[in-house]
């Protein structure tokens, strides 16, 4: 593909793209584009498809969303840098904390106001239903992807028994886990433990 014909597809619809940095993985998703699909929406669902796998492969993620200026290159790849690399970066480090992927308030601001976010460029009931179970919000007030919310049964080859046992790993990673930890990551697990917990207890309320 020529390098003019790439920048016309990376304009056209949103995209994902991706770039290794020592430990980490910097994650992008194009919003200035001509379609308006959808990109917060479609940004949500991948991340939590890409936690799902993670814990799958017994990984623990942790990381920050936001929105702003980043440099991806004439083709997207790379190499990837801006303010938007930055404050997500500082999301990471000084905010999430804990096993989690935490969601800047400005982005969500953002979400809300600019309709270019929006898919079809409307904020509408069915968009708002399908983002809610995305955006969870802590205890210490922080939002984050709720992962175990958004993903249920119809995210699984196998439905119910799939999230179930999806479920059973996800507690198993966390025992095993917290099995070798030291004292400080110990009190990031038991985080991830109580966030599994209330979600197991809210899911046998409705059974």
């Amino acid at each position: 593909m020529s390098s003019r014909r790439a920048r016309m597809k990376i304009r056209l619809y949103t995209q994902a793209f991706s770039e290794s940095v020592s430990d980490a993985v910097v994650r992008v998703r194009t919003i200035d584009t001509q379609s308006q699909d959808g990109p917060c929406a479609y940004e949500l669902i991948d991340l939590m498809h890409a936690i799902v796998e993670c814990v799958n492969r017994g990984i623990l993620l942790r990381g920050g969303m936001t929105i702003g200026p980043v440099y991806i290159g004439s083709n997207g790849k790379g190499p990837i840098f801006g303010d938007g690399m930055v404050r997500a970066y500082e999301i990471e480090e000084e905010e999430a904390v804990y096993p989690r992927i935490v969601i800047d308030e400005e982005a969500l601001a953002a979400y809300l106001s600019d309709e270019t976010l929006w898919r079809d460029g409307a904020f509408d009931t069915y968009e708002a239903r399908m983002v809610r179970p995305f955006i969870g919000v802590a205890d210490d007030g922080s939002y984050f992807v709720d992962y175990l919310r958004s993903a249920g049964p119809g995210e699984f080859d196998s439905g119910l028994a799939g999230h179930f046992e999806f479920l059973k790993r996800h507690r198993k990673l966390i025992l095993d886990n917290l099995a070798t930890a030291d004292a400080k990551a110990k009190r990031k697990l038991v985080w991830l433990a109580n966030y599994h917990d209330r979600f197991v207890e809210r899911v046998a309320e409705r059974l």
